[in-house]
């Protein structure tokens, strides 16, 4: 999906989909495709490009904020008995 030549107007929606780091990036860029849908600035082919695209970044942030250690896993070695099990 990324070597796809597109026209610049495509190349930038699909930058501004790629660098989307938070759920309201993710968002604003999910109701700028929603528009481009309405509009029908694109043709189909481009749009389901940024669909996918859309679904793929949405998993990538939702596995990488998965991942992230909660304060208990930081692999505690403390011996105080008080914070032991």
């Amino acid at each position: 999906m990324q070597q796809v030549a597109l026209e610049p107007s495509a190349e930038h929606i699909r930058q501004v989909i790629n660098k989307a780091q938070t759920g309201g990036q993710l968002k604003e860029a999910g109701e700028l495709v929603d528009g481009l849908l309405r509009d029908r600035s694109f043709k189909l082919p481009e749009l389901g490009l940024f669909a996918c695209l859309l679904q793929k970044r949405t998993d990538q942030l939702t596995l990488d904020n998965s991942r992230t250690q909660l304060p208990w896993e930081f692999g505690d070695t403390s011996t105080d008995r008080s914070r032991q099990r």
